[in-house]
């Protein structure tokens, strides 16, 4: 509650003469302030006044005072008061000393001292209750209570004497004090000195008591209340509806309401009977708290007290009453107020909100008309209301009504108005009108909003014409600059599932994920749609569990979507479980109801009126709602053979009003519309249909000129593509099955099944031949027994001898076969409809494999299903990092800014992690999103560290022997009151008995250990597609001749133990990709054992489909590399601005630290995803063209707001100008975050103009592009380069390069190239060992008369056909062509799985497969993959990897991975150590050679590790010595 100022001082201050008539000031005073609002800061006020000085008086400056007071404006009031102090002929008054004080104090407290200035100004005799007051009030206003009461005492020893409005001034003061608060006795204490005093001048008046009341309620103190009022009384002052209402504050703090109602009592026999406002403020008080019975007793109190209700006390019960439900309530009390007191508009508005959240949409329209013929006037809220409930309820023709009423009246309807129309014509699938009333919106000037936006997508979605939903959005977003919320995405989701578009579906769903939007059920629905739509159990089954991980009982309508996809599987077992699970819900008897209903125990008429009531009640939801309930129950009755009950269901949805385009009947046509349901539900309604139409041909009515079902609408009804889409492939097989031949697709229109006037005729004379022996109608509407577990029904393959064998072709009366798209069908559901004891086939493409549509690329659902999944690899990093922060609970709800929704089962919480760890959260998660999650401090869990006994501790750490003992000395001490621990991969059992023992071993230690989890998250995942899982050295480790087999198989079992935390994360099992020999090999067969274990036991982390063939699909490929694959890369300079940070400047982590600053560069940064690829040159021009638009748009802003051109943008030049001030102010974050981007990129773009002048990286890159592009080099550029600018890194680089980039360089030039780096004082050891691997690649070759697979020229061969010299002086064909490297080609030559001789000799590991010698047998295609590099990576290969994707078609998603992350100096000092262990260091040009062994020990001793392999395999040496791929 909040205690403010009155304006009391300024009405007793200034006498009337100061105040200016009408508000108005002269023409002197208007002029005066315009020349002093403009003056500069330096100007002279003298000149000013120069003309006026004759004609103004010191009321005219108190005017101009006023003004500056308004406008906060306080120095030009200062100067112009210190002007005046200087002239006789204006010297101020006390009344404009006074006025000064208030402006000055109102500036905050840095100003309290100009106001003492001020006030001293004034000669004591001169100062009287005005000045004081004034002065008082400043230091009040800036809640200094203290010295405000000690102005007071100053004043009486002054001898001035205090008026009410001083002490109303301290007591406002000391009231709002809060640190620490004032005690209410020294508030009384104050109270009692007035009421005291003699003068009638400081008696209490309204505003004394209201400020103690005010007071008193915020400290909840009901007896002073009390006390103050009955005060209040006695001295005549009565109360008014503020006091009143901190009356009733007060008792409500106190939790004593009651009272309240005896006090009013008492005051009414005392014959202060309080007015209707009191009993107002004691009635919402209690609604606030939801008592209805005590509300209604202050209504009853207050007619048996004499005080007549008004309409605003009806309106509070009224409201009251629709919250909780409670609508017979509404009525009975609305009939009450009719019979006192006659409504207004505003009961009204009351009544249509509570009626219309209720769902009773008729009643509103009546209530409308009601209100009409009472003659009250409707308002805009009123008709937006009306509207609104029209809109829920589908109520066009009343919507309509009201629109006209509307226009009569002369109102201009508003969008919500206009809202509420679409949504009404969209509920009745009127597309086109709904369209038209969307555009006469802007028409009229109402534009609009996202909620118009989205009801009219919602109407489309209804019907699954995704086309145009997605049209809307693109118009929404990119003329109207409106932004997607939750609802626009549930509107796509749910119309690309009722248009099979099922991969769009669930991409939706991700985007909506991404864009930090919490899903709630409808959205977790929508995805489970789309799960059971493609068949796929497991995925279901995990989603539907997620609704029932939220807390909230999962709706009829995800049971029912469950419940059909057990049924069309033959799942007969879970789907009983489930019923069973329904009907034992104790919290929802519509559960039960429906449960019973399904399961056929309430067909008899009494619990009939059971379901009605059901079915009643989500009509209650409004259209929306029921549309998707009763589509999904008619679903669920179909396939569980429920006919009869299926068809009661589907006319209570028509009484309902849903589904009005369902069935009509004209002269021409007899249709039926199905395009917006369920496939089970289109069934139904075909099948009612069907015995309507057999009624009609029995009855010798007038044939139409067809008779048409109705299965799309919108612009797919153009393409043929539309009968591969479920509803139509099903209803025309379910067609064609029933009645033979009669219906067929029409050339004019492909989303109609239509039967002529001819084949009607057939029809007719068919059933009068029968007369009625056959059949009493097309499709008996029976419902059989449920089918008993183990049953197969819909599952079971064809039989040709029971007329099943095969399809029903599709006749094509008016098209050719060839305009039908080929159908790609993996699997057939065979429907069997029992008529008469005859089965009618009906078999459907199942939906995995719908047809795409011309624009979409031709690739199968199931596919399409897992690629928005799987390879969102940063997102389902961060999921789990914020599951752990919650502690792995369930979250709580975000709300759309990010903030926290309420009820955090921890306040807060301390995470502790090991330094690996801290690596692995810093590139996804900032300390702001730590704190968002509840998480206050983050420490190291080797630092000392302080006791917080009363907070959790969330633990971060890798499973190692140290760190277990450190959490166990933690949980002993009582560090944290409980211990969350989370490791970053599977923990070893040593480390987990060790910390088990030493958790036991302390007293309460064990306790205190509330969760142990494996996360799995031991990687860094840079970005969505780059990870590394930050093993350093590794390159060194696998290739030193000195390594132990038990550090290499350590090595080795790392990386696939980091690879198998990213597939976990993930979320998908690989298919595993590699050459043979070599690490890659190892990596791959100690990934593919540990998947293999890992799936044995369930369940497992891995959730995919059922099918062999659905796994298939879903899954990446995971290609295997190691870095001698492709050496040269490793080694180059590359002028991307990306590369070039990192190997320059030190990019780590996504973090850059520069000698004055430390940057962060990852994707919240728009100009660093814009350029990071882009060359360096056109990186500073685009810095460049960034400054000068922003330099632009701040000249553009200062020139609108009155500044100049040219400054920047600080905000000041905004002062005192406001005519463009609020798109100013709206504009500055955006232009701050713009210069801030603008100066961080500058100063990243000059330290690295200086190190490329400093070290000549320019001609760098100019000479190895030659080198690996061209095929030549310049003898003397090349010479320059090596004598001249640059690092000793540079230079070796570059020779390594050169070295690498001819197969046999020139002996002279080599020479040279040595000569120079050894005058450079170059550390020769990486360009020996470099030069010795060629050397052994050339003994492999000669060694050999026929190459071995494992041989690098034979490889070389295999790839490009041709000989190794041929391989590098073609590097120019293959790199001048997009720069392609031998890695991308490769790996997109696995991902196509097409044979190839360039990677046909390929290892492949499938862990899913059985274990047959290596591998499985699916090869491909993938859409997916995960490229990993053994020995390190490089931004380099990232770019041309991402390349691939971008130019792919169909499009192709890949992430890249490697140990670490390395620079090309990194990398060349790990060659130079490796050469140095070879012992090839120094300078000599001509190192003596010798065995292979001795030079490369471990690298040809690969083939004595046969046992960590297990199938026999013996690796080649070629593999661990090839540099160079292009």
């Amino acid at each position: 509650m909040a205690i403010g100022y009155s304006n009391e001082l300024d009405r007793k201050s200034h006498p009337s003469s100061w105040v200016s008539t009408g508000g108005r000031n002269s023409y002197e005073v208007e002029s005066l302030i315009e020349r002093l609002g403009n003056l500069p800061p330096r100007g002279s006020i003298a000149r000013c006044l120069e003309t006026a000085r004759h004609r103004l008086t010191l009321q005219d400056f108190a005017a101009v005072y006023r003004e500056f007071s308004r406008r906060g404006d306080w120095q030009r009031s200062l100067r112009l008061f210190k002007y005046m102090q200087r002239q006789s002929w204006c010297r101020p008054d006390e009344h404009i000393h006074a006025i000064v004080i208030g402006v000055l104090g109102r500036q905050g407290p840095a100003l309290l001292d100009k106001c003492l200035e001020v006030f001293e100004d004034l000669p004591a005799e001169s100062r009287t209750a005005l000045s004081y007051t004034s002065l008082i009030a400043a230091y009040a206003r800036n809640a200094l209570h203290e010295e405000a009461r000690a102005l007071l005492d100053q004043m009486k020893a002054s001898g001035v004497a205090p008026t009410a409005a001083t002490y109303n001034t301290v007591l406002a003061a000391c009231a709002r004090a809060t640190d620490p608060p004032v005690p209410f006795d020294m508030l009384l204490g104050l109270f009692a000195e007035m009421r005291h005093d003699v003068s009638p001048s400081v008696r209490p008046d309204l505003t004394t008591y209201n400020t103690l009341l005010a007071a008193a309620a915020v400290r909840s103190l009901a007896d002073q209340s009390e006390m103050l009022l009955r005060t209040m009384l006695e001295a005549g002052v009565s109360p008014d509806t503020v006091s009143y209402r901190h009356i009733v504050d007060a008792f409500a703090g106190a939790g004593n309401l009651s009272r309240v109602a005896e006090l009013f009592s008492e005051m009414a026999v005392t014959g202060h009977t309080p007015d209707a406002s009191a009993y107002l403020g004691l009635m919402e008080a209690h609604t606030r708290v939801g008592d209805t019975a005590e509300a209604v007793a202050v209504l009853r109190q207050m007619q048996a007290d004499g005080c007549a209700p008004t309409a605003a006390t009806y309106r509070v019960l009224l409201d009251l009453y629709g919250r909780q439900g409670r609508f017979d309530g509404v009525r009975e009390l609305f009939r009450e107020m009719r019979t006192s007191v006659p409504p207004d508009t505003a009961t009204y508005n009351v009544l249509f909100r509570v009626f219309g959240d209720g769902g009773f949409f008729k009643e509103v329209v009546e209530l409308f008309h009601d209100m009409l013929g009472s003659g009250i006037e409707p308002d805009m809220e009123t008709c937006e209301g009306v509207m609104a409930a029209c809109g829920r309820g589908g109520l066009h023709e009343d919507a309509r009504g009201v629109l006209e009423y509307m226009t009569r009246e002369g109102m201009v309807p508003t969008a919500e108005a206009y809202t509420g129309l679409v949504e009404a014509l969209g509920h009745a699938a009127m597309y086109e009108e709904a369209y038209v009333a969307f555009n006469m919106m802007t028409e009229i000037g109402s534009l609009p909003t996202l909620e118009t936006y989205n009801v009219l997508a919602n109407a489309y979605a209804k019907g699954g014409l995704f086309q145009e939903v997605e049209a809307i959005f693109s118009r929404m977003s990119n003329n109207a600059g409106i932004q997607k919320n939750k609802d626009s995405y549930d509107a796509l989701i749910e119309a690309y599932c009722q248009g099979a578009q099922l991969d769009d579906a669930v991409k939706a769903y991700m985007e909506m994920r991404k864009s930090r939007f919490n899903p709630d059920e409808r959205s977790l629905e929508g995805v489970l749609n789309a799960y059971c739509i493609a068949g796929v159990i497991d995925e279901s089954k995990e989603q539907f569990e997620e609704l029932q991980s939220t807390g909230t009982e999962p709706s009829i309508i995800a049971y029912c979507m469950m419940l059909s996809l057990y049924a069309r599987n033959d799942r007969w077992t879970d789907a009983y479980g489930l019923l069973e699970e329904m009907k034992s819900n104790r919290a929802s008897s519509t559960h039960q109801v429906i449960a019973s209903l399904i399961k056929g125990e309430y067909d008899d008429s009494s619990n009939w009126q059971m379901v009605e009531y059901a079915l009643e009640s989500s009509a209650l939801e409004g259209c929306d709602y029921s549309l998707r309930f009763f589509n999904a129950l008619l679903d669920v009755l179909w396939w569980f053979s429920q006919k009869a009950r299926a068809a009661r269901v589907l006319d209570e949805a028509v009484k309902c009003g849903l589904f009005p385009e369902l069935f009509r009947d004209t002269k021409l046509v007899w249709s039926v519309d199905v395009h917006r349901m369920s496939v089970g539900g289109a069934l139904v309604a075909v099948s009612v249909w069907l015995n309507k139409l057999y009624d009609k041909l029995k009855g010798d009515e007038e044939l139409p000129q067809l008779a048409s079902v109705v299965v799309l609408r919108g612009q797919m009804e153009k393409s043929t593509i539309t009968r591969g889409l479920p509803i139509a492939k099903v209803v025309y097989s379910y067609l064609n099955g029933t009645l033979s031949s009669s219906f067929h697709y029409p050339k004019w229109n492909k989303g109609r099944i239509v039967c002529l006037k001819s084949q009607l005729k057939k029809l007719q004379l068919a059933i009068d031949s029968s007369n009625g022996s056959a059949m009493a109608a097309f499709v008996p509407m029976t419902n059989l027994d449920l089918p008993s577990p183990g049953s197969k029904i819909y599952t079971r393959e064809a039989q040709a001898d029971n007329g099943t064998g095969h399809l029903p072709d599709e006749p094509l009366v008016e098209e050719k076969e060839s305009e039908l798209l080929p159908l790609s069908v993996q699997r057939q559901l065979i429907i069997v409809a029992q008529q008469n004891n005859r089965r009618f086939p009906l078999s459907f493409s199942s939906p995995l494999c719908l047809h795409p549509d011309p624009i979409r690329s031709p690739i199968h659902a199931g596919d399409r299903l897992s690629s928005v999944m799987a390879l969102s690899l940063r997102r389902k990093q961060l999921d789990v990092i914020e599951r752990m922060l919650h502690l792995n609970l369930q979250q709580q709800p975000q709300l759309p800014d990010g903030g926290e929704g309420q009820g955090e089962e921890e306040a807060y919480k301390i995470l502790v992690m090991d330094a690996p760890c801290i690596s692995i959260l810093s590139p996804v998660v900032r300390v702001n999103d730590l704190r968002r999650h509840g998480v206050t401090l983050h420490l190291g869990i080797d630092r000392p560290r302080q006791a917080v006994p009363d907070a959790p501790a969330v633990y971060l750490v890798r499973p190692t022997l140290a760190n277990a003992d450190r959490i166990a000395a933690d949980a002993a001490a009582g560090l944290y009151a409980s211990f969350h621990l989370n490791f970053s991969t599977s923990v070893p059992r040593p480390v987990l008995e060790r910390l088990a023992a030493a958790c036991a071993a302390s007293q309460g230690a064990e306790r205190r250990v509330a969760r142990v989890a494996d996360q799995y998250l031991d990687f860094v995942c840079l970005e969505e597609g780059l990870f590394s899982l930050a093993q350093p050295r590794a390159y060194v480790a696998l290739n030193d001749p000195a390594a132990a087999d038990a550090d290499i198989t350590a090595l080795v079992d790392a990386v696939a133990l980091g690879l198998f935390c990213v597939a976990a994360t993930l979320g998908v099992v690989p298919v595993i990709r590699c050459a043979r020999g070599g690490p890659a090999e190892m990596v791959a067969a100690a990934l593919d054992t540990r998947l293999r274990d890992h799936l044995l036991s369930k369940p497992n982390l891995f959730t995919e489909a059922a099918s062999a063939s659905i796994s298939s699909f879903q899954r990446p490929v995971l290609c295997l590399f190691d870095r001698n694959f492709e050496l040269s890369v490793g080694v180059q300079h590359d002028w991307s601005y990306r590369p070039l940070v990192h190997d320059v400047l030190g990019l780590k982590l996504n973090k850059l630290k520069l000698p004055a600053e430390k940057y962060e560069l990852d994707d919240s940064d728009k100009f660093w995803v814009a350029n990071s690829w882009s060359p360096f040159p056109k990186v500073a021009e685009e810095i460049e063209a960034q400054l000068a638009k922003y330099k632009q748009d701040v000249d553009e802003v200062n020139q609108r707001t009155g500044g100049g051109s040219g400054v920047e943008f600080d905000g000041t030049d905004l002062i005192g100008n406001t005519k463009h001030l609020m798109n100013a102010v709206n504009s500055l974050p955006e232009l701050t975050e713009r210069k801030k981007m603008i100066d961080k990129h500058t100063n990243i773009a000059t330290s690295l103009l200086g190190h490329i002048k400093e070290r000549s990286l320019d001609g760098y890159c100019d000479c190895e592009n030659d080198m690996l592009v061209n095929g030549t080099v310049d003898r003397n550029t090349l010479l320059s380069l090596l004598r001249g600018k640059g690092t000793k890194e540079d230079k070796l680089r570059l020779a390594v390069t050169y070295l690498l980039s001819f197969e046999t360089p020139p002996s002279s030039e080599l020479e040279q190239v040595e000569a120079a780096l050894r005058e450079s004082e170059v550390d020769m050891s990486a360009f020996q060992y470099v030069k010795r691997i060629k050397a052994l690649n050339t003994q492999f070759a000669a060694a050999s008369g026929t190459a071995t697979k494992s041989n690098i020229v034979d490889w070389a061969e295999k790839l490009y056909g041709q000989s190794l010299s041929a391989v590098t002086a073609g590097v120019k064909n293959l790199l001048s062509d997009g720069r392609q490297l031998a890695l991308t080609r490769t790996v997109e030559a696995l991902m196509e799985g097409k044979p190839n001789p360039e990677v046909d000799d390929y290892l492949l590991f499938d862990p899913r497969a059985p274990r047959s010698g290596t591998g499985g047998q699916f090869k491909g295609p993938f859409r997916e993959a995960i490229v990993f590099m053994i020995g390190g990576g490089n931004y380099i290969e990232y770019r041309s990897l991402m390349e691939l994707e971008q130019r792919s078609q169909p499009s192709k998603h890949v992430i890249y991975g490697a140990t670490e992350i390395l620079s090309g100096a990194e990398f060349i000092h790990q060659l130079a150590e490796l050469g140095q262990k070879a012992g090839l260091g120094g300078g000599s040009s001509n190192p003596p050679p010798g065995p292979a062994q001795s030079l490369f020990t471990n690298s040809l001793n690969w083939d004595s590790k046969q046992d960590w392999v297990g199938t026999g395999i013996a690796p080649g040496p070629a593999q661990q010595i090839n540099y160079n791929r292009r």
